[in-house]
């Protein structure tokens, strides 16, 4: 077993005092259910190439607004663009087009200051449940 290394049995060995002579005691444990420490990290791998995906689309459209040489934005027309791509675009979760929609019909500097906490809201959080699932794998936590 020590060969394969699997993830989801642990394998425990014993010796013992009163018995020198009987060997070692070899207990091997095989998790059943749940998801084992290699799926649990694939899941997360997963999770994160999806979000990878979708800040390469916002960066990807963000990168697309070009300042004009007098620091003004290239027009609504831009914008409007921009925005029908994300809303027609797969990789964007319907939670953000909703959220989009309802900051539309909002101030946008509100809309932009609300955003701007909830990214970094997000974000710590989403560093902390890395840091955490991290800790987890590696026996620590």
């Amino acid at each position: 077993m020590y060969e394969s290394n699997p993830e989801n049995y642990i394998q425990l060995s014993f010796e013992s005092a009163m018995y020198p002579g009987g060997g070692d005691i070899v207990v091997t444990l095989q998790r059943t259910t749940g998801l084992t420490p290699h799926e649990l990290r694939i899941q997360a791998e997963e999770e994160s190439e999806q979000q990878k995906q979708r800040c390469i689309l916002l960066k990807s459209a963000l990168d697309n607004q070009r300042w004009q040489g007098d620091g003004r934005v290239e027009g609504p027309v831009f914008v409007e663009s921009a925005l029908t791509q994300l809303f027609e675009s797969p990789a964007v979760s319907d939670w953000l087009k909703s959220a989009l929609k309802s900051a539309l019909d909002r101030d946008s500097v509100d809309a932009a200051n609300d955003a701007e906490i909830l990214a970094d809201l997000l974000g710590r959080r989403c560093n902390s449940l890395l840091m955490g699932a991290t800790q987890h794998l590696l026996g620590q936590g």
